[in-house]
């Protein structure tokens, strides 16, 4: 199209230029144009950029030159293909020439709107119009495309966990609104069952829909809302929901082991305590099997977490949470297993003894471990799913461990869906007001691996760089105590670092060199397999019994990038305790059996945990 038929179809506005009065835009170019009274036939115009990008109902200056008109007095027209389009011109000493673009409010399809700029003489009389480059009078401006208006719970919701006659409220969401006003929705629900509708920021498209079961409850119920916004769209969901019973509710923790195929219902509290949370709704942070968890459903009036699993898979680990609204308040680890944590043949005792000069016993103390890693699928020797999770310490929230032995890869993790989701590796935020730390941060984030600012060295730690502000007691370690971050499974915590691990010393290496290739002595309780295909982990073997224990080489996550490190290395593990700026853990390898360090609070690791004393 040339630009005598374009211009035709462009809607114009006009500002009458007087030069001369100190606009920068006109100030004359020497050698172009007239000066002084003689007549203008050309002017030269150019936009500062071929094209801009905007979004529906945004306004934005598209700056502008011209030249070549002396002191005279013109009219300059800005015109555009699109009628949803408004322009103006302006001329401002301070700001430069520049033509005002308001976008229309919603678009259907992403427009690419040509603007030009003619200039005319006080009668009328359209004058040539040139630039210093091809076409550079005009520009195109590329206006988005509207997001469709969408109707959705905040989070996925398959089902609802409900008595009869008990009304529950689900947090919807009206997306895509932009400019537009919305409209009140209509509601309709199954037969017997009552749905209203309240508004908790409309603006926002934020509402509840309000569910009243009748006193006979089906299987399932369904639900559809319609909105429409003044730009005549409309937005519909139809969901149907199946009805979850509320089983017996679990003793509080944040790690909650059930077996394949059943319901869990988890207590909506804060770890092992009893402080109840506030939330409206509840969502799948990520599982590690496809097809592991059916639905997660909340209900803030029996304060409760509802999961239900999906028959047919008989293992693996999923993170649950509760929300208020689209805020995450709290997490459990999920851990599905038919292991029973409790059964004598599945727990190590091991007795600590401190003997005096003589020989004698003046201290003892009994030890019950677990046989295998929080979230591990089993603990046999050599097996890929021994591995189990990691955690950073003092956090509660899992990361997926190591796929199986000698790997280099952690396992995936999937949306209730079955897409594949991912871990986020942030550089935790730097408080500067030295009270604040990262543990809302970290609670709310729970697939956020922290890393710290190298500007916090010497403390490498996910909570704060303020030594002061360091929480050595996030797993027990100062009192002793299970605590509320602790995430091992009721009846259980992480153990501190000293005795309980100290079966770890029972080894000999004949060679009396811990680093050469000779092989460890085998009649001894911690021994590491001198065949290298099985030098994967240490096993412990109780003094008088057939019974093995398997510590495998899980690997980890590096502190300063959260990059996973091969399984076939070593194995480090958690203590609950911290050790000044770093916190103790139990760090082994073919050459290392048995220390004990400090590491970087921001690593990823192990752990195994021991039996509560304070719980009976």
């Amino acid at each position: 199209m040339n630009f005598k038929t374009l211009s035709k179809k462009l809607l114009a506005a006009a500002v009458v230029v007087a030069c001369g009065f100190g606009f920068g835009a006109c100030t004359e170019n020497p050698g172009e144009g007239n000066e002084g009274g003689g007549t203008v036939t050309t002017v030269k115009v150019d936009f500062g950029a071929e094209t801009y990008e905007m979004l529906p109902g945004q306004v934005i200056k598209l700056p502008f030159t011209i030249t070549g008109i002396g002191n005279k007095e013109v009219i300059v027209e800005a015109r555009t293909n699109n009628e949803a389009c408004a322009v103006k011109v302006v001329r401002d000493e301070f700001l430069g020439d520049h033509v005002e673009f308001t976008a229309p409010k919603i678009t259907e399809q992403e427009l690419s709107v040509i603007v030009l700029i003619e200039v005319k003489d006080t009668k009328g009389n359209k004058l040539e119009v040139t630039s210093s480059t091809d076409g550079g009078y005009r520009t195109t401006v590329i206006i988005a495309k509207s997001n469709e208006l969408t109707v959705a719970f905040q989070s996925v919701t398959k089902s609802i966990a409900i008595k009869a006659g008990e009304s529950i409220s689900l947090p919807v969401v009206v997306s895509g609104i932009g400019a537009a006003t919305i409209g009140e929705p209509t509601l309709s629900v199954t037969d017997g069952w009552t749905a209203a509708w309240a508004w908790t920021n409309k603006e926002k498209g934020f509402g509840n829909v309000t569910l009243t079961a009748p006193a006979t409850l089906g299987e399932s119920v369904t639900l559809k809302v319609t909105i429409g916004d003044d730009f005549n769209r409309s937005a519909t969901m139809d969901a149907q929901m199946s009805i979850v019973a509320i089983t017996t509710v679990k003793d509080a923790a944040n790690c909650h082991i059930v077996a394949p195929g059943e319901t869990l219902t988890i207590n909506a509290v804060k770890g092992n305590s009893a402080e109840k949370l506030t939330f409206n709704n509840a969502t799948l942070v990520w599982q590690e099997v496809k097809g592991l968890v059916k639905s997660v459903s909340a209900n803030a009036n029996e304060g409760v977490i509802v999961v239900e699993l999906n028959e047919g898979v008989s293992y693996g680990n999923a993170v649950v949470a509760a929300k208020q609204d689209d805020v995450i308040v709290w997490s459990w680890h999920v851990w599905v297993t038919d292991y029973d944590i409790n059964a004598e043949e599945n727990i190590m005792k091991y007795t600590y003894q401190k003997k005096d000069t003589t020989g004698a016993v003046v201290e003892s103390e009994d030890f019950y471990w677990m046989d295998r890693n929080v979230g591990a699928y089993n603990g046999n020797m050599w097996d890929d799913g021994a591995m189990g999770l990691l955690y950073q310490w003092g956090r509660k929230d899992p990361f997926t461990g190591s796929d199986g032995e000698a790997s280099s890869r952690v396992r995936e993790k999937y949306d209730i869906n079955d897409n594949v989701i991912y871990d986020s590796i942030q550089v935790r935020p730097v408080y500067g007001d030295h009270v604040s730390t990262n543990l809302e941060l970290a609670i709310q984030n729970p697939t956020v691996f922290y890393t710290s600012p190298s500007s916090a060295w010497p403390v490498v730690d996910w909570l704060t760089d303020d030594t002061q502000l360091q929480n050595h007691d996030l797993w027990g370690g100062v009192s002793g105590h299970k605590s509320v971050y602790d995430p091992c499974p009721y009846g259980w915590k992480v153990p501190i670092a000293g005795k309980a691990w100290s079966f770890r010393k029972q080894y000999n290496k004949p060679s009396g060199k811990l680093t050469d290739d000779g092989p460890y002595d085998e009649t001894y309780p911690w021994y590491i397999y001198h065949d290298m295909e099985k030098a994967t982990g240490f096993r412990y073997k109780a003094p008088g019994t057939d019974k093995e224990w398997w510590f495998p080489f899980c690997g980890e996550r590096g502190p300063n990038d959260g990059k996973f490190t091969g399984s076939d290395g070593s194995g480090m593990f958690w203590a609950a305790n911290a050790n000044a700026t770093t916190a103790f853990a139990e760090v082994f390898a073919w050459g290392n059996p048995a220390s004990e360090s400090g590491l970087n609070r921001t690593y990823g690791a192990s752990i195994r945990c021991i039996k509560d004393a304070d719980v009976e």
